[in-house]
């Protein structure tokens, strides 16, 4: 398990004979620490600010900025999402590499890179409503490790962002984050 606090995405089992018979993933790991969070012992106690937890420099984007921009960004600093922020800084959603396969190959939708980041991202994620609410994941400081893991092991969240009271993003928390606060605490 040590290994997917360094980062390790993926195990592949296999049989003695080479043949491969599973798959152990970060997400696999982390909903196995949320069922028997039992044994971890106090940290599941812990609040998050009481953790040094995540990234603390937040990379966002306005809701309002190009979509094409996004992923500019993304691939530039070599990171796989962004939280989007309306004009006061306030979490409102988050965009993804993934976002990209959701683009059907036909030009028009194309077109839709040069539209607002948010716009694109209900449209590939099938909202209806433009005005409809795209989720972002987050939790607080006062919330705890054990709020932490099962909010993260549920829908299988590769990240979550810490947020204040007002939902400004403070720092983002991938799986490998909560992996290692489970092995050194």
């Amino acid at each position: 398990m040590k290994e997917f606090a360094t980062g390790l995405k993926r195990v592949f089992l296999t049989s003695p004979k080479g043949e491969l018979n599973g798959l152990i993933t970060q997400t696999t790991v982390l909903k196995y620490l949320s069922q028997h969070n039992r044994e971890l012992g106090d940290v599941v106690k812990l609040k998050l600010s009481e953790l040094d937890l995540g990234e603390k420099h937040v990379i966002t984007i306005k809701d309002s900025d190009k979509a094409i921009d996004a992923f500019k960004v993304m691939a530039s600093k070599q990171i796989s999402s962004l939280v989007i922020v309306d004009n006061s800084g306030v979490a409102v959603g988050h965009v993804s590499a993934r976002d990209l396969k959701g683009i059907k190959a036909q030009f028009y939708q194309f077109n839709k890179l040069f539209d607002p980041v948010l716009d694109l991202v209900k449209i590939v994620r099938n909202a209806e409503d433009l005005n409809a609410h795209v989720p972002v994941f987050t939790c607080r400081k006062e919330d705890s490790f054990h709020d932490l893991l099962n909010r993260m092991a549920l829908p299988r969240l590769h990240k979550i962002y810490l947020t204040d009271d007002q939902l400004h993003p403070l720092s983002v928390i991938t799986v490998k984050d909560v992996i290692e606060v489970a092995l050194t605490k």
